[in-house]
């Protein structure tokens, strides 16, 4: 009875399986060439390749070996400058071709205009802020001040390239592409380096920042420092219940230094104190009269309090204002 119970369990077994086999390739005949499922959609990679505009900005992803990248999915705004954009980075740096460009600074200049989130130019203010790949600021203007030919208001980005208008918020599967007029070259002493590109309204304060080493201290970007201390404590912190929710605090990854400088045009000078400043003055003569006048400005016990100009260096046992106003 045990025997035939078997095989009868067998021959149940083998005639299944032969049933949903049949099933199986009865459902793939069915299924005409059609209606597989094939990706069509252009990513980032593929405007590149189908735009012949960008073939010198192509050549530079595919020496960073980011080609990959820019073809994978996810969420991304990508500045790719145009042809005419590169030519003349590569005159500016003094390389003859693409192919002159190191393969590092390469993929230091894909990474450059590349930003990890997805921006349409409809939805900026009129200064925003992003983080590109570099972890470095880049910072998009668009106040109406620039215009094109077209007299169409231009977003510009770290005061150097901007975006196209006829181009921009072009959609891609893995983002939006912003085509812009020059290489964005990365920045790490962004602060320093706009005064330095456009001091010509400022050239006075502009001397003073330098002679007294300011302009350097703008140089600062991330704190280095905070890289060190921030490797004595754990990433994250024990999990934390307040009122019916559980948080899980994360140590930051990075610090870092911002400044607002408010500084005072040439002109204003010229104008508010026609007796001190006049532009046929040599640059020494001014930073003599700027000297003057901060010196009578912060003459009072109040003014040099603000500072702290009027504290003691307990090394010296001098005010600071004694030890450091001069100059």
């Amino acid at each position: 009875m045990e025997n035939k119970f078997k095989s009868w369990l067998s021959v149940c077994t083998i005639l299944l399986l032969v049933m949903q086999m049949s099933l199986s390739t009865s459902c793939n005949d069915d299924l005409s060439a059609e209606s597989y499922y094939t990706f069509t959609g252009e990513m980032m990679s593929d405007f590149l390749k189908n735009h012949e505009d960008f073939s010198q900005f192509r050549r530079i992803v595919e020496r960073a070996g980011r080609m990959d990248l820019l073809a994978s999915r996810g969420a991304r705004t990508l500045f790719p400058p145009v042809n005419s954009g590169v030519e003349d980075f590569l005159k500016e740096r003094g390389y003859t071709s693409v192919e002159d460009i190191p393969a590092s600074f390469c993929d230091t200049l894909v990474k450059a205009c590349l930003v990890e989130r997805t921006l349409y130019t409809y939805n900026l203010a009129e200064t925003h802020q992003e983080s590109n790949q570099l972890d470095l600021p880049v910072i998009i203007v668009t106040n109406g001040d620039t215009v094109d030919a077209n007299g169409m208001t231009l977003s510009v980005i770290n005061r150097r390239a901007a975006i196209i208008n006829e181009l921009k918020n072009d959609s891609v599967e893995n983002g939006v592409v912003h085509p812009v007029d020059k290489v964005i070259v990365p920045n790490t002493s962004l602060g320093a380096s706009l005064l330095d590109e456009n001091h010509q309204d400022f050239t006075i304060f502009y001397e003073a920042l330098k002679r007294t080493a300011l302009l350097d201290s703008l140089s600062r970007y991330r704190d280095d420092d905070y890289e060190i201390w921030k490797n004595n404590y754990k990433e994250f912190t024990q999990s934390m219940h307040i009122g019916n929710e559980d948080y899980v605090g994360k140590r930051p990854d990075h610090r870092y230094s911002g400044f607002t400088l408010f500084i005072v045009p040439d002109k204003a000078l010229y104008e508010k104190y026609p007796d001190r400043f006049n532009e046929s003055m040599t640059m020494d003569q001014k930073i003599d009269a700027l000297y003057d006048l901060a010196a009578e400005k912060y003459a009072d016990n109040t003014s040099a309090s603000i500072f702290g100009l009027d504290k003691t260096d307990p090394a010296t046992g001098k005010t600071y204002k004694e030890l450091y106003w001069n100059k």
